[in-house]
């Protein structure tokens, strides 16, 4: 079932260094944003994740996002990124995250 298109919809816009060393910071700042979406009223059922500020992702940065993706989905929220600078979608792809942070499509169209 598509969320309604009229539904209340969440933009959060991340930056900065996705890395090793900021993993306990990004933690704790994506369980701050996790738990404020739960409380929002009305509810998201869809949120924008704005990418274009993200510097630098390794593997740690990408299992962290992966894990705030799941767990919105299994809220019954749809996520949506956008704005991801081409170096972080390649490192992305690279680091084999690419349908976890839903950009499998993107690589399908690219390279039909």
């Amino acid at each position: 079932m598509q969320p309604d298109a009229s539904a209340p919809k969440s933009r959060l816009s991340l930056g900065g260094e996705w890395g090793a060393g900021e993993a306990v910071e990004r933690l704790s700042q994506l369980a701050g944003e996790f738990e404020q979406l739960l409380k929002a009223e009305p509810r998201p059922v869809r949120i924008a994740i704005d990418l274009a500020g993200v510097t630098c992702l390794d593997a740690c940065g990408c299992q962290l996002l992966a894990v705030f993706l799941g767990n919105l989905e299994r809220q019954g929220v749809t996520v949506e990124l956008w704005g991801t600078p081409l170096e972080i979608s390649q490192q992305i792809r690279l680091l084999g995250f690419q349908e976890a942070l839903g950009l499998a499509e993107a690589t399908e169209q690219e390279n039909p």
